[in-house]
């Protein structure tokens, strides 16, 4: 081949390959361009998608008038009666628009139904027994919610909340790591329930935590207060009997507590008011410091059914706050003079009153023996015992007779105690001369 056709040949093949790479690259602009195209008309799509969404919506807000039923929020002390659950329903629109046209049936029919405690129902977990809060559900009744779906739809809608009950603790409220009675005293030597748990606090006020010895109990509290443990030496099938002490103090009380202290012995003290002074101010401490129990006997033994509503308040009341000034506590039980109650004394006492199932008339006889041959020829399991320790006679038969009673095996115990051991609660304005066990 001449160099002329070489030349001629080269020249061609150039202009073919020229030609090739032009119309790739037109090739590949023309796919970006469809991809552009594309991108544009998916966008074009999802916003008529998002205008015709929000016209649907709109066209249903339109249709579908919103009523919106709400329990009513409710707060109420730990053990009151609780009050009946409410909920009130509400419309911001025009309540005139008939939503059935057959009846007539307006918007304001249906909200007078229900804000009259038709078509639903409130409950709640919460039963007013335990502190806390608990939400108030409503639920529609399955007739509303038919006439909802068949008669109402795409006219109105019920849009139900929950409220919500608040159960207070009966006796105050958490302050810090005390607890505050509602008269805004701190509970002190007491327990109290909170949140469904028990808690103790001591003289000063202060939550207890660690191992606490009371009586015959023992308790552990976790750090955070909580009582996690309760072990007693006290055996509830064993038998066991209440000493009890009136008119005191006396000038040998304090000699009396020595004696049941030694002896791990327990015993209830009805004082007078106008007989704690402030020379006992001690005793009554110490009377609280090893279990025994301080209770009332009237400020000046007067015989409480033949006096006023207000003197027999006034007898109650001034002793009571003297056994809290000495002792820090409240004297939780009261032995009414010669034991005579009548309804007026109910309905003033304020506190359980105590009698007697032995009376050993020590303050008659004034002999030690005759008190102890008493006792031991009558005693039985849950009796509570009668004396006075303003009595020398009954001091000298007091240390003989704890012996005697604990050797014939009788634990010997408050009132208070000889009571939860037998499972009675007592109860203010109510009297308890004994806590036999009954045949079951």
């Amino acid at each position: 081949m001449s160099e002329q056709k070489k030349k001629v040949n080269a020249a061609a093949k150039r202009l073919k390959q020229e030609a090739k790479m032009r119309r790739a690259e037109a090739r590949k602009q023309n796919g970006k361009w469809k991809i552009l195209a594309a991108v544009v008309v998916c966008l074009v799509i999802f916003t008529a998608s998002a205008v015709l969404l929000k016209m649907t919506g709109l066209l249903n807000n339109t249709l579908n008038a919103r009523i919106v039923l709400a329990a009513e929020s409710m707060s109420m002390v730990q053990d009151e009666e609780q009050e009946d659950f409410k909920a009130q329903a509400t419309y911001s629109g025009n309540t005139s628009k008939v939503i059935n046209g057959n009846t007539g049936f307006t918007i304001q029919d249906l909200l007078d139904d229900l804000n009259s405690g038709q078509g639903y129902e409130l409950t709640c977990d919460g039963d007013g027994t335990v502190e806390g809060e608990y939400p108030i559900h409503i639920t529609l009744k399955e007739d509303l919610e038919d006439r909802l779906v068949l008669e109402y739809r795409n006219k109105v809608e019920i849009e139900v909340r929950d409220g919500e009950l608040e159960v207070k603790n009966k006796y105050g409220e958490w302050d810090g790591k005390k607890f505050k009675r509602y008269d805004g005293e701190y509970v002190k030597d007491d327990f109290v329930e909170s949140g469904g748990e028990k808690y103790y606090f001591d003289s000063n006020g202060e939550m207890k935590t660690g191992e606490m010895k009371k009586g015959f109990v023992t308790y552990e509290f976790a750090d955070d207060g909580r009582l996690i443990s309760v072990e007693t030496t006290l055996d509830v099938d064993k038998p066991m009997v209440a000493l009890t002490y009136d008119d005191g103090p006396g000038k040998r009380t304090d000699e009396l507590l020595d004696y049941l202290e030694e002896n791990n012995a327990h015993a209830t003290f009805f004082m007078i008011g106008q007989n704690i002074k402030d020379e006992y101010a001690e005793l009554l401490q110490r009377m609280v410091d090893i279990d025994c129990e301080a209770a009332n006997h009237s400020y000046s033994h007067q015989q409480l059914t033949k006096l006023s509503d207000k003197k027999i308040k006034s007898e109650i009341n001034e002793t009571s706050e003297k056994i809290k000034k000495f002792s820090g506590i409240d004297a939780g039980l009261l032995r009414p003079p010669y034991g005579a109650v009548n309804d007026t004394v109910r309905e003033n006492a304020g506190m359980p009153m105590i009698l007697w199932s032995i009376d050993t008339l020590d303050w008659k006889t004034r002999n030690a023996k005759s008190t102890i041959d008493h006792v031991m020829e009558n005693v039985k399991d849950g009796d509570i015992i009668l004396m006075h320790d303003i009595h020398d006679s009954t001091i000298d038969a007091s240390k003989k007779l704890i012996k005697k009673l604990q050797k014939a095996g009788y634990q010997l115990v408050t009132v208070s105690e000889l009571a939860e051991a037998r499972g009675v609660e007592l109860e203010p304005g109510e009297t308890y001369a004994e806590f036999w066990k009954r045949d079951e």
